[in-house]
């Protein structure tokens, strides 16, 4: 696991470009000095020469905005973060599926690196997660690091709470219990199975669970960069 989060930001690191003359390394009290020094090094040394061992990894270079022109076409955007923005994109390689595309420019910062790390390797492994939003690729292009995500139309459950307000009065459950028992018990079921594999999510909230559409809907707990 070391061995591979090391390959992982050299890959995340700097965008590609051709191999600066390589120098030699800092001394260790010039890595004291400079923890960061190391990481920027390696970073512009290799560039993606050395890309993550990770059957669900693959290299795309483009011209358009973000590195990925012909493989997505963009439909709007749907979310923005801390640390990038969310898409909603036809991926033309497979039909013109409907996925999410969360997109981080390069280099990555290097105080969330580990946690992108982290976020990857919990959504390509969970082999049974049901109740967990699935990474179906993750791309590399020269200016971003993409992470194809299934879409999920019924948005999060912020947004379902808040269209039901409306629709209530003033004292009224924007929600009946049956339904909330209904939802819960798919959110304790994708916890469970994070459980099992020793993982913590450590995020859980409204904004990070994810409806499918479906009437009724599946729940899916989404973001795992802090797990």
């Amino acid at each position: 696991m070391g061995a591979c989060q090391s390959c992982f930001r050299k890959v995340a690191g700097a965008p590609e470009k051709a191999d600066p003359p390589l120098t030699p390394p800092p001394s260790s009290q010039q890595q004291q000095q400079d923890p960061s020094a190391l990481h920027h090094r390696l970073s512009m040394d290799d560039g993606v020469k050395h890309l993550v061992r990770h059957r669900r990894f693959h290299k795309f270079r483009g011209v358009s905005k973000f590195g990925l022109n012909g493989s997505f076409q963009a439909v709007k955007m749907v979310g923005r973060g801390g640390t990038g923005q969310t898409w909603l994109c036809k991926d033309l390689a497979a039909g013109g599926d409907l996925v999410a595309l969360k997109l981080q420019e390069r280099p990555i910062p290097s105080d969330t690196v580990t946690m992108t790390f982290n976020e990857i390797m919990v959504q390509s492994t969970e082999g049974d997660g049901v109740f967990l939003t699935r990474i179906r690729d993750v791309l590399l292009s020269p200016t971003h690091l993409a992470l194809s995500l299934e879409y999920e139309a019924g948005g999060n459950l912020a947004e379902y709470v808040a269209r039901r307000l409306p629709q209530v009065g003033r004292d009224e459950l924007a929600i009946s219990e049956d339904e909330v028992r209904y939802l819960f018990r798919q959110l304790m079921a994708g916890i469970a199975s994070l459980h099992r594999h020793h993982i913590a999510h450590r995020d859980i909230k409204l904004d990070n669970v994810l409806l499918d559409g479906n009437d009724p809907p599946t729940l899916k707990l989404a973001d795992f960069q802090f797990a």
